[in-house]
């Protein structure tokens, strides 16, 4: 399956003549082998909706998925890697891996997963995010453990 969007929008608070846009997104996904894989891109032109800095942002975000269900089971095992650059408010000057890996248990309409979810931010770089008196940036950046769980109708 293939599938693409760009979404004009208005930056809230701010004055301009023309439209901001959000995110141009173009993906595709299928079977290889038994692996369900998705290849896939959002890429933000220059604008000001966001910027890092003063200037204006954009960045750029590819990432490689896949899951593999384990047959006779409830259970798929999953992966996720990207790479995002730009000037923007995610990657504030770097570049970033992103990284998942996990696996999903189905029932019925219920899908729980379970996941560890990271970048390769290292801790030196860290204190471009945002901290708090109980929070450095390093928290935000660093590895976690995440769980959720989704039903569909």
């Amino acid at each position: 399956m293939d599938s693409a969007t760009a979404v004009p929008h208005q930056t809230v608070g701010r004055q301009s003549t023309s439209p901001e846009y959000g995110p141009f997104q173009r993906s595709v996904s299928g079977k290889v082998g038994p692996v369900n894989a998705k290849l896939g891109t959002y890429w933000a032109p220059s604008q000001r909706n966001i910027a890092y800095s003063s200037v204006k942002g954009h960045n750029i975000w590819v990432y490689a998925e896949a899951g593999l269900p384990i047959p006779s089971t409830p259970i798929t095992l999953k992966g996720h890697v990207g790479y995002s650059s730009g000037n923007s408010g995610y990657t504030k000057d770097l570049d970033v891996v992103d990284y998942a890996v996990g696996a999903d248990v189905t029932w019925n309409k219920l899908t729980f997963n379970v996941s560890y979810v990271g970048t390769d931010v290292s801790r030196a770089n860290s204190f471009r995010w945002p901290s708090t008196a109980t929070q450095s940036g390093h928290d935000i950046t660093k590895g976690k453990v995440v769980a959720t769980l989704t039903a569909s109708f």
